[in-house]
């Protein structure tokens, strides 16, 4: 039986096209430039509690926009010192204001003399001193402002929180974040600014990001270091300074 070569020829092409069509040979997989490693990079600010303190007031809501030297709350410090206790205060003052009218009165009334009446005031002046000491309170109220534009992160986000010296009162977070990615050095000639990527957050594996790359630096130990700008607005995200990504750069 003679084949009908036509036939066959058709057949192949068919054949080869279906594979073809089918991804079976990965036409793309050799101009996919993959990242060894990725992180966010660290342009977050840190807001750091001078001392022991509590948050008196707060003037942004959480994950608001800021600019730099908006207030953003107000803290009250000095807590815990000689001012908590006045219970006592009241009694010692109204005492001291009794003997010193009683004083005055027999003063008045020829009963005592001038020294004795002199004594008594000078008593009540000097009470009245300490008096006033006791009872005023080291607190004072200080106003915390934005250092930098960005995304506000309140960390204690209720009036009245205590905070320990040098804690995170809050985090003032980039509206845009942006990625180092290091990539393999036989790369280098394919890598440029202005091309675009594929971005993967570890956090959040089932969203894509696009991206653009900012810069391309030298040749270090780690590899080829790569500035990338994420496109998308990710400020309602939880990310963080150093997570992990992966970077793809399609040629």
């Amino acid at each position: 039986m003679q084949l009908n070569w036509k036939i066959v020829t058709v057949t192949i092409i068919i054949v080869l096209l279906s594979i073809l069509g089918s991804g079976i040979f990965h036409r793309t997989d050799n101009r996919v430039i993959e990242t060894y490693s990725a992180k966010i990079i660290q342009e977050s600010e840190r807001i750091i509690a001078p001392e022991d303190c509590s948050i008196a007031d707060i003037a942004v809501k959480n994950s608001e926009a800021v600019t730099v030297g908006q207030p953003i709350l107000e803290i009250k410090t000095g807590l815990g010192q000689a001012c908590e206790d006045k219970s006592n205060l009241s009694d010692k003052k109204a005492e001291a204001t009794n003997e010193y009218q009683d004083a005055a009165i027999m003063y008045k009334d020829g009963i005592i003399s001038q020294e004795e009446y002199d004594k008594s005031l000078d008593e009540y002046k000097n009470t009245s001193a300490e008096i006033s000491k006791e009872s005023a309170c080291n607190n004072k109220t200080e106003k915390i402002y934005a250092s930098k534009d960005g995304i506000l992160d309140l960390l204690e986000n209720q009036k009245g929180a205590y905070i320990k010296k040098d804690e995170t009162i809050a985090v003032i977070k980039p509206a845009k974040r942006r990625i180092l990615a290091y990539f393999s050095q036989k790369f280098s000639k394919k890598l440029k600014a202005g091309i675009l990527a594929e971005i993967t957050l570890i956090k959040y594996p089932e969203k894509q990001f696009t991206g653009i790359v900012e810069a391309v630096d030298k040749i270090d130990m780690n590899g080829i270091p790569v500035i990338i700008k994420i496109n998308e607005n990710v400020s309602d995200l939880n990310i963080d300074d150093d997570d992990d990504a992966v970077v793809r750069i399609i040629e």
